[in-house]
């Protein structure tokens, strides 16, 4: 024998373990007539939330084995974002409603909230799909001529992910 050692990215996989009607009991929903709908939107969903593609990784060693076969945990992705807008000493009007953009790296489902600070003042919060936040500048009561820009991810295991982005306001 050989081990074969498989792990595979499935969104949808519940649905060939249970029951629909009776999620607590086994089962196989594969025979619905409503399957191949659900099946057909589980891929457009995963495109459109940035989430890794299903795929399957596989293992064969050269030698023979004894032991039971181990199947791996799945890797995950690590969860990662850069300030896009506004950038580094960008000059920015201080009576223009100006947007502060993200561009998130790994699974957007992941992120529990999303905090906005400038020069320490709290200005909002967003969900996983909230990735950008709008303020007019002269607003916020501690404007200066530059500016510290604070955005905080928080996953939804806790982790904590900072980064900072100074600019001029005019």
């Amino acid at each position: 024998e050989f081990l074969k050692e498989e792990y595979v990215i499935d969104y949808h996989s519940i649905l060939h373990w249970v029951n629909k009607l009776n999620p607590m009991q086994e089962g196989d929903s594969r025979s619905d007539p409503l399957y191949e709908y659900f099946e057909y939107n589980i891929p457009v969903w995963v495109a459109s939330s940035g989430l890794p593609q299903p795929q399957t990784q596989q293992f064969y060693p050269d030698a023979p084995v004894s032991e039971p076969i181990r199947i791996s945990e799945p890797k995950t992705v690590p969860i990662g974002f850069t300030i896009t807008y506004p950038q580094s000493m960008q000059i920015i009007a201080a009576d223009k409603r100006m947007k502060v953009e993200l561009s998130i790296t790994g699974p957007k489902n992941d992120i529990d909230r999303i905090y906005y600070y400038l020069n320490g003042t709290y200005l909002g919060s967003g969900g996983q799909s909230e990735s950008s936040m709008s303020f007019t500048p002269n607003s916020v009561r501690n404007i200066e001529a530059v500016n510290t820009l604070k955005v905080i991810l928080q996953t939804d295991d806790g982790r904590r992910i900072q980064r900072e982005v100074e600019f001029r306001v005019q």
